[in-house]
C-alpha cells in the first residue's frame, strides 16, 4: 500500500480499531506545500477531491479494495 499515512494507521481505520480516525482522515500536510486528503469509505468505488476555492478536481487512488482512498494535493498553504 503506498500511503503517506502510517500503514498500520490506516488497517486499524479499516478494521474499525483506530481510537482517533481523525488523525488518519481528512486533510493532512505532508510536506510544506504538499496535502494528503484520505477518506475511508468502503462501499465508493472511486472518489474525487475537489478544492471549492479553486473549483480544482483531485482524483484519488483506492489503496485497499475496502475503501480506504488518498489524493495528494500539490502547491498548496494554508
Amino acid at each position: 500500500m503506498n500511503t503517506t499515512a502510517n500503514p498500520g494507521d490506516v488497517f486499524k481505520v479499516i478494521n474499525g480499531e483506530h481510537h482517533d480516525p481523525h488523525s488518519v482522515l481528512g486533510l493532512h500536510r505532508v510536506k510544506k506545500e504538499t496535502f494528503a486528503v484520505r477518506a475511508f469509505l468502503p462501499n465508493a468505488k472511486e472518489v474525487t477531491v475537489v478544492d471549492f476555492v479553486t473549483n480544482n478536481r483531485y482524483a484519488t487512488a483506492k489503496l485497499h479494495p475496502y475503501g480506504f482512498f488518498e489524493a495528494a494535493v500539490e502547491g498548496k498553504e494554508d
